[in-house]
């Protein structure tokens, strides 16, 4: 991706974020019930959070994995921030 290449790491700050990005997700999911595609879901976090970045790396993240594993990976309760990181390619996997 465009973003590996910069030569930032971005996975310090991924890990800040995931925390407080799980919890929206996990409400999101939990309040709206079944959501249908990463685009809805990860728009809502966009919209809720106000940062389409955290919009853009949700995308990448379910796109990933698809909106059926992503939400059941938000809702098991070891989804942890370095793991979260891994899965949106922004953290190394060890």
């Amino acid at each position: 991706s465009a973003s590996s290449k910069v030569g930032i790491d971005l996975c310090p700050a991924c890990i800040n974020e995931a925390v407080e990005v799980i919890n929206v997700l996990l409400n999101l999911v939990l309040d709206e019930g079944i959501i249908q595609s990463c685009g809805d879901l990860c728009g809502a976090l966009a919209n809720k959070t106000g940062s389409d970045v955290l919009g853009d790396i949700c995308d990448v993240a379910c796109e990933a994995v698809g909106i059926d594993e992503y939400v059941h990976l938000l809702i098991k309760s070891d989804l942890d921030p370095t793991y979260y990181c891994q899965l949106v390619k922004l953290c190394p996997s060890k």
